[in-house]
């Protein structure tokens, strides 16, 4: 009879489980995730700016990249996507020096709920690694910009994949792109 019973147990332990984990997916469904974390492209004449906003209930740290003591800011964490008339995206990164010769400390970026705070983009500043372009020659014509956000732990690793994540850095993790910016070259 005591095996009876222990099988019945085992069987109610994993329908409660089971229960619980759908009930969790019942909750929010696949896509419909928030985030609070928004950010937007805009642009003046030919200057561009990606501005950060907390559209959630509680503040967020954001690990950019890294920076320079003497204000020189590298935020790798964010790239942009640019493509042309003919649809072919290139993937730009955010070009870094090749050795550093000092202290290089976190790029932090503080938000409170419901702030916003912004940086410029310079195309100059950015190459594409993976095509080994390291200078943009853009020719006149139209392209669409869009840039991705991708959250850094301490590491300045990307925290993109759940099982990625630790617990102890306070940084915003995941990731989230822009709206899509349209430009014309003369």
């Amino acid at each position: 009879m005591k095996g009876l019973e222990r099988r019945w147990a085992i069987a109610l332990g994993v329908w409660v489980c089971f229960a619980q984990i759908t009930a969790g997916s019942a909750q929010r469904p696949e896509g419909s995730a928030v985030k609070p974390l928004q950010i937007t492209l805009s642009q003046s004449e030919h200057r561009f700016r990606l501005a950060f906003h907390n559209d959630g209930p509680k503040p967020l740290v954001l690990n950019l990249g890294f920076k320079f003591p003497n204000g020189d800011d590298y935020p790798v964490a964010v790239r942009l996507f640019l493509t042309g008339a003919d649809g072919h995206t290139l993937v730009l990164q955010r070009r870094v020096p090749g050795v550093i010769g000092g202290r290089a400390d976190a790029m932090l970026l503080k938000l409170p709920a419901g702030a916003t705070s912004e940086m410029p983009i310079n195309l100059a500043d950015y190459w594409v690694p993976d095509q080994h372009i390291y200078v943009l020659h853009l020719h006149p014509g139209t392209y669409r910009l869009q840039a991705q956000y991708t959250g850094l732990d301490a590491f300045g690793q990307p925290v993109d994949h759940a099982t990625r994540r630790n617990t102890l850095t306070p940084y915003w993790t995941g990731t989230v792109r822009s709206n899509i910016l349209k430009l014309t070259l003369p």
